[in-house]
């Protein structure tokens, strides 16, 4: 199953900016449209969403980097305040994924959030692992 933001915002194509599906009961995939720029309302809206599907412990979702241009500074700390048993898997294979994803990270107060990975298995195995 594949969500999409059910509208667009105004000014904005009606080419979703970013994208999500289910990967088993607790695991979300996020994907960005290429040229995404992940700003504080971009963010809010994923966390909404991932919020309403996951009322029950921490989220967990696999987070593909690849299509974003830049990450605005602010994200870093609204990821920090998540709940501490949420898990991030930033997952990306260029060397400007890794660069934008360490960025994320460098910043997040709870290193364990966090973690850069460059395939599926790798970002699944993150997520699925209890220490994590």
């Amino acid at each position: 199953m594949i969500t999409q933001p059910l509208e667009a915002h105004p000014g904005q194509s009606a080419v979703p900016l970013w994208t999500a599906r289910q990967l088993g009961d607790r695991i979300r995939e996020i994907a960005f449209a290429p040229g995404t720029t992940l700003d504080l309302e971009l963010f809010e809206e994923i966390a909404s969403f991932l919020l309403a599907e996951n009322q029950v412990g921490g989220i967990r979702a696999v987070v593909h980097v690849s299509g974003l241009v830049d990450v605005c500074p602010g994200v870093a700390t609204r990821v920090s305040a998540a709940r501490t048993s949420t898990r991030l898997a930033l997952l990306g294979q260029s060397r400007v994924d890794r660069v934008l994803a360490g960025f994320m990270m460098a910043d997040l107060t709870n290193a364990g959030l966090a973690a850069y990975v460059t395939d599926m298995d790798e970002a699944l195995a993150y997520l699925a692992d209890p220490e994590n």
